[in-house]
């Protein structure tokens, strides 16, 4: 019975008419450019991304720049010692 009823409903109602039938631009359709699909794809994962708050920006920022600090520091230090050693053997 329900399928039935269903069915008849389904003849009395008229399908809508597309945007493109219309001639309309539908919000969301891909551009034939490249470029501006480049865009518009860009545009759509950018939407996606889960973005962190502002406390989250925060401490992860302060990592990053802590962890590029201690990195420099070592980096710079095995360099000097290296130089010292080099000025060393070129004296001797």
């Amino acid at each position: 019975m329900f399928f039935n009823k269903r069915k008849d409903q389904d003849k009395e109602h008229k399908p809508a008419k597309r945007a493109a039938d219309k001639g309309e631009v539908r919000k969301g359709t891909k551009s034939d450019n490249a470029i501006i699909r480049y865009f518009q794809d860009t545009g759509e994962e950018l939407r996606k991304v889960a973005w962190p708050t502002r406390d989250e920006g925060i401490q992860l920022s302060t990592i990053v720049l802590v962890a590029t600090l201690v990195a420099s520091l070592f980096l710079g230090s095995f360099d000097w010692i290296i130089q010292q050693i080099e000025a060393l053997v070129l004296r001797g």
